[in-house]
């Protein structure tokens, strides 16, 4: 979501009512590409920020993929 000058990432509902504007994207997390843009609703999105917002999308999901992958080795360590 943008509110202003800022971005922000995975936003609450009541984030979502202060959002000059919202976009969803989708990254495959194993192969950390873009799959995915969606503009949700009214509101204008400042285009030139989309290739840094772009890079930490890919970074957070690279994050929550190794962190999924560790909880899932330690599951699997004490089966």
């Amino acid at each position: 979501a943008q509110i202003q000058q800022r971005f922000l990432f995975d936003v609450t509902s009541e984030e979502e009512l202060c959002a000059d504007a919202m976009l969803c994207v989708v990254v495959d997390a194993k192969c950390g590409e873009v799959i995915g843009i969606h503009k949700i609703g009214p509101g204008l999105f400042d285009l030139g920020a989309l290739p840094s917002m772009l890079d930490r999308c890919r970074a957070a999901a690279a994050a929550l993929m190794q962190q999924l992958e560790r909880e899932l080795a330690l599951k699997d360590h004490d089966m």
